[in-house]
């Protein structure tokens, strides 16, 4: 079954597609920043030039991604009744959830490792410091991706939620993270207590919000299994 799921993303039309995506977006943000480019002389200037492009780029435009995602994963199966052929095998309903689950991290963390790869060309291409930029970029790339995983969970958990409860899941998540947006810009209060002031909290502040991203996922997780356990999809 995970190799099923990995087919839906892996084939070469659907990779060439959103890498094209991911270079023009993020090109578009070296080319915003390039007026500046030239103050940006030392490591520190150009770690924080690169940071800024890949931050701005996860913060609104992954979670796009992620819901097309997880609507392709969930909903697509769900309510065009593919996923009733995998019930009627040894697949379990519980076995279904976290393989999908899985499939949607690991696909999601090839995501995060090429955009930063990408914004680091992006920042060597303007500021034609190509050395600088990968010695950078190689010094704790890997736990950052990591740290990033993480505080994206509770958002990827809310968009499984609305693509389990609905076929029109695209839709409806966009509007709950639009929602989520308005919350984080309008009252900061929130922001260490909804999904995208977690995600924002770590790319602008560095701080990880271990606690609230745990239970956040947790109780989400547990909701959304008990949901999707009871869910019929025989039809």
């Amino acid at each position: 079954m995970i190799k099923n799921e990995f087919i839906k993303f892996f084939r070469p039309n659907v990779i060439l597609l959103y890498i094209t995506i991911i270079i023009l977006l993020i090109g578009m943000f070296g080319l915003m920043f390039k007026p500046d480019a030239n103050k940006y002389s030392n490591s520190k200037d150009i770690e924080y030039f690169n940071n800024t492009i890949s931050s701005e780029f996860i913060y609104y435009f992954l979670p796009f991604f992620m819901i097309f995602l997880t609507s392709n994963v969930f909903s697509k199966d769900m309510y065009t009744g593919q996923l009733k052929f995998f019930l009627i095998g040894e697949n379990k309903r519980t076995k279904i959830l976290l393989t999908k689950s899985f499939v949607l991290i690991i696909v999601l963390s090839l995501f995060i490792f090429a955009i930063n790869l990408i914004s680091s060309i992006t920042v060597g291409i303007v500021i034609g410091e190509f050395s600088q930029v990968l010695n950078i970029h190689k010094i704790g790339v890997i736990k950052d991706i990591i740290n990033i995983i993480f505080s994206i969970l509770p958002l990827l958990m809310v968009f499984i939620f609305i693509s389990i409860i609905t076929p029109n899941s695209i839709i409806t998540s966009i509007s709950v993270f639009f929602l989520f947006l308005v919350f984080d810009h309008i009252i900061p209060l929130t922001n260490k207590y909804i999904p995208t002031g977690i995600i924002r909290t770590y790319l602008y502040n560095g701080e990880l919000l271990v606690f609230n991203i745990i239970i956040f996922t947790l109780l989400l997780s547990i909701i959304n299994f008990l949901i999707f356990y009871r869910k019929d999809m025989m039809e």
